[in-house]
């Protein structure tokens, strides 16, 4: 419990402070879309560890299998000319 105290004491200061429009931003404008099992799901976690890993917490990750993975396919959109 004492360490969860201290990373929260670390953590709570930066988060009160930060924008969360800015994480916003960063998650949704530079690293994007992330399918469930795609290549590009390790992005956001490669920048909340580094987020975390910046603001002095010392953090890990752990490996899992997802069962069951989903991609979108081709999109297609039409307009109808006015």
């Amino acid at each position: 419990m004492l360490l969860r105290a201290r990373a929260a004491a670390k953590i709570l200061p930066i988060a009160m402070g930060h924008r969360d429009e800015e994480n916003l931003r960063r998650l949704t404008d530079e690293i994007g879309g992330r399918v469930t099992g795609s290549p590009e799901m390790a992005r956001p976690w490669e920048w909340g560890v580094g987020a975390f890993s910046r603001a002095g917490v010392d953090v890990h990750t752990e490996k899992y299998t997802l069962p069951v993975t989903w991609s979108e396919g081709d999109t297609r959109l039409e307009l109808p000319a006015r």
